[in-house]
């Protein structure tokens, strides 16, 4: 009888503590947020419980983006979720790593929350114009992707589900401007040398797997006369021929100014006008032509695209692959969630 007193008042007591040590479980897991907690990774195999059209409908009312198309002049209302998958599939193919694909969605989320921001606090009646946004539908990946729809979608939703809602921040809970390109020369540029302005994540970073990527390289050859047209302020010499300046570098290589035919222009402006891949460039006469030799895609200031598929390749992490582009920013965990 004692016996069964005694077991009968353990089992009361162990039934009591049972809550308290689940209560404690909950209370001990850390946060992701400003505390610099990763979040525990998806299966990249995992595909999205719903396709696009049906997550639009779950989308909370006050997480949209509003696109203005320069056309019209029509704005609609495009969800979180939505605009990173439609912008990522635009930027990167599904082929890309899928860490690369995770660090582009933390970029391009970034860069489009930020700009919404501004919109907002200035007044505006859209966040964003559908030429700033380089956003692809359903019905446009499919046909993009053809036959090939339903895996592309299945990898560029699962990447954007991985990291839905988190942004960089420059320590704050604020959206910070991250910048991305195609190709670099093989190093980023300052924000201050390209924008003009100082951003203490857009400083220069190493990315040499951009020099072995098919489009690092490329060439334009253009006649005194089209240079001319092209340019319309420079001015041949008494030999028909243009005179070409030493230009001014950064020291990542893209060009801040050179004196072309007695003009001077911009690196940005050369390349605008002549149409080039980026304004790291070279300009040699070659008989009665001038050849721009280029060297990378883009801007050149923040994430490597090819760079960052590269170290993706090489087995780095999306938060190693930010990490490397923007370093000193601060990976946030804004809470929205794509379910």
């Amino acid at each position: 009888m004692l016996k069964r007193t005694i077991i009968t008042a353990i089992c009361i007591i162990l039934m009591l503590s049972l809550p308290l040590i689940s209560a404690g479980h909950g209370i001990s897991l850390p946060e992701f947020g400003q505390s610099g907690q990763q979040p525990e990774s998806k299966s990249s195999e995992t595909e999205p419980e719903k396709h696009e059209s049906e997550k639009a409908k779950d989308t909370d009312n006050d997480k949209y983006f509003i696109i203005k198309n320069d056309d019209s002049g029509k704005t609609e209302k495009v969800g979180d979720r939505q605009l990173c998958i439609g912008v990522l599939a635009a930027e990167m193919s599904p082929d890309f790593e899928h860490e690369a694909l995770c660090a582009q969605t933390v970029a391009l989320y970034s860069h489009y929350s930020f700009l919404r921001n501004k919109a907002r606090s200035e007044g505006r009646e859209y966040d964003i114009k559908d030429s700033e946004a380089p956003y692809l539908t359903e019905e446009e990946l499919k046909k993009r992707w053809g036959k090939g729809f339903d895996d592309g979608f299945s990898k560029i939703s699962g990447a954007v589900d991985e990291v839905f809602g988190i942004i960089l921040t420059e320590g704050d809970e604020k959206a910070a401007d991250a910048a991305y390109f195609a190709i670099s020369s093989g190093r980023t540029e300052d924000a201050a040398d390209v924008f003009g302005k100082s951003y203490p994540f857009l400083v220069p970073a190493a990315s040499p797997w951009d020099k072995l990527q098919p489009g690092y390289l490329s060439t334009k050859t253009v006649s005194a006369d089209e240079l001319c047209e092209m340019l319309p302020d420079i001015r041949k010499q008494e030999d028909g021929s243009i005179s070409i300046g030493t230009a001014q570098c950064t020291d990542s290589g893209t060009v801040m100014n050179i004196n072309i035919g007695g003009a001077d222009f911009t690196g940005a402006e050369i390349r605008s006008a002549l149409d080039l891949r980026s304004a790291c460039f070279e300009l040699e006469r070659d008989g009665e032509d001038y050849v721009f030799t280029v060297r990378g895609y883009g801007h050149g200031v923040g994430m490597s695209q090819c760079g960052a598929n590269a170290m993706a390749e090489q087995g780095a992490s999306w938060q190693e692959i930010i990490s490397h582009y923007y370093p000193g920013s601060c990976i946030f965990d804004t809470g929205l969630k794509s379910e």
